[in-house]
């Protein structure tokens, strides 16, 4: 119990905190990069507002005066005029100026390229590798933002590594402190772990004192319906309470011996063992298992307790003269034993609360069955104890499937 809640705790603790790291990280990733290519569009619109003469060479302005065109200024954020590569086509679509000056061959003619297919589309900005370009009526501008991106990825690394470092850090002063942190729960699960154990035991021995009382009136006085009734309800009782104190050390996690035994013997047992009842009530029981044996490590009253259960949910939630389906296959790692049933609808309201302790499908308890609504849990219990799953779906109008995984011996 205690090794679970830890682990939860780690595991809510892990999903919470990458979940608010990669959304911060995504959000500052976004706005950088928005930023970054606001500034190089900034550059490059200002720079095709400049006047260049017919050499293309650049002609700066002074500095602007107030009320001036902002872009009048050279230089805008990380971005400046001389990182930017200017083409401009003539009539013809071939191109009259260029304004290489320290750039190498390679990049010069990947550009040109790059340039002359840029100009039979219709964008008007957009990215060719590593650089940004604009149009501007027989103008084309290019901006390198390769030093920015660099910086950029530079800055999206640092912080990734920055949030993994963290999460590691948290995660480690999570399972410092964390018996720390649920040692009041744990006391709380203790106590009342405690409780259903020890009053048990204590409602044992007056069950047994008042079955003794009922054997010697029926002595003195002879049987009769009353003294039937009371030993009818002292043993509900003392099946109630063996069930709590069963189900309450299942709970304890206590390392048990496992053994591999054959569980397809045990499906079949149990399901023979109910044929003469099933008939009795006009029902009837389709037994299939794929393999002659099929083995898993477990414990072999608690296995057989589990079966047991199952079929008799079966029994007394099925519908009349129906038939009850128990199939049990081997796959991989896992075996399942799927019991299904025609039920009533009101059966199938709330499966996700099956398995929990006194539930039952008719709220009012005015029910004819003979249950306390335990039953399941302790399935549950068990097939936990064993490191396997249960689960209730209803998989067709009408029709429950109880399903069982449970791990099988591997050779």
């Amino acid at each position: 119990m205690v090794e679970k809640l830890e682990n939860k705790l780690l595991k809510v603790t892990t999903i919470s905190l990458t979940l608010v790291l990669s959304v911060v990280i995504i959000c500052v990733a976004v706005l950088s990069f928005s930023h970054m290519l606001r500034r190089a569009d900034d550059t490059l619109t200002a720079f095709s507002k400049i006047n260049m003469d017919k050499e293309f060479e650049y002609i700066y302005p002074p500095p602007p005066a107030r009320g001036r065109d902002e872009f009048a200024n050279p230089v805008i954020g990380p971005f400046n005029f001389h990182s930017v590569i200017a083409i401009r086509f003539d009539s013809d679509e071939n191109i009259e100026f260029i304004n290489f000056s320290e750039w190498d061959e390679a990049t010069k003619n990947q550009i040109i390229r790059s340039a002359r297919t840029l100009y039979k589309q219709d964008d008007e900005r957009g990215f060719i590798n590593l650089y940004r370009y604009y149009k501007s009526g027989e103008s084309i501008y290019f901006l390198s933002i390769r030093e920015s991106f660099s910086a950029f990825a530079s800055a999206i690394i640092f912080m990734i590594l920055a949030a993994l470092g963290g999460i590691i850090s948290v995660l480690v002063l999570v399972k410092i402190f964390s018996r720390r942190i649920i040692k009041p729960i744990i006391k709380s699960y203790e106590k009342q772990r405690r409780f259903i154990t020890d009053a048990g035991h204590e409602i044992k021995t007056p069950l047994a004192i008042i079955g003794a009382d009922c054997e010697v009136l029926e002595l003195e006085k002879g049987r009769s319906e009353w003294s039937d009734d009371i030993k009818k309800q002292i043993d509900r009782l003392t099946h109630l309470t063996n069930d709590l104190i069963f189900l309450s050390k299942m709970e304890e996690e206590q390392e048990s011996d496992m053994i591999a035994l054959p569980f397809s013997d045990i499906v079949k047992d149990v399901a023979s063992s109910f044929s003469a009842l099933y008939k009795s009530e006009g029902k009837e029981i389709a037994l299939s298992i794929d393999k002659d044996i099929i083995e898993v490590i477990g414990i072999g009253s608690e296995l057989e307790r589990l079966v047991y259960i199952l079929l008799d949910n079966a029994l007394k939630y099925s519908t009349k003269e129906s038939k009850i389906y128990v199939d049990l296959k081997e796959n991989k790692n896992y075996c399942t034993l799927s019991v299904q049933n025609k039920t009533d609808r009101k059966n199938l309201e709330n499966l996700d609360c099956l398995f929990d302790r006194f539930y039952r499908a008719d709220s009012s308890r005015s029910s004819d069955k003979n249950g306390f609504g335990i039953g399941l849990a302790i399935a549950k219990a068990i097939v936990e104890n064993h490191k396997g799953e249960i689960e209730a779906k209803e998989i067709e109008i009408g029709v429950m499937d109880i399903i069982v995984q449970l791990p099988v011996k591997k050779y």
